[in-house]
């Protein structure tokens, strides 16, 4: 019985140690292109060979980074960041023989494709405790 005492203390003493170690560090920024307009949907990705941390455009262009685990934030270290998700979504409806058209979506990219590939896009963003919002410019699509 003194041993299993013994352990309870001991697990219990832990615990505020460990709750400690939940939390990350927490990354946003904003997606402009040049001229200032903000990059109104997509999502922006940061990845390492650990992690992949994703946050949603709003119509401002800006993001917060979440990773979809207990723990809040990222760890400190560089992340090669990319876009995804950057389309201009249409439908168009194809005439059929029955009374409801066939609705065919057209995906226009509304970035450079070379920011949707983490290889490709040029950007990287090293996290460090009580760093700057990380902002994103991105170039139009090539015509």
């Amino acid at each position: 019985m003194e041993r299993f005492s013994i352990l309870l203390i001991g697990g219990v003493c832990l615990l505020p140690l460990l709750a400690g170690c939940g939390k990350g560090i927490s990354v946003q920024g904003k997606v402009s292109f040049p001229d200032g307009k903000p990059l109104a949907t997509g999502i922006v990705c940061f990845q390492n060979e650990k992690t992949l941390a994703r946050g949603r455009l709003d119509a401002n262009g800006t993001y917060r980074l979440s990773t979809n685990t207990p723990k809040e934030g990222l760890a400190e270290g560089t992340y090669k960041v990319y876009i995804t998700e950057a389309f201009d979504r249409q439908t168009f409806p194809l005439p059929t023989n029955d009374d409801e058209p066939i609705r065919y979506p057209i995906e226009t990219p509304l970035i450079d494709a070379k920011f949707m590939n983490p290889e490709t896009s040029g950007l990287s963003c090293n996290v460090v405790p009580g760093g700057k919002p990380f902002d994103i410019t991105v170039d139009y699509p090539k015509k």
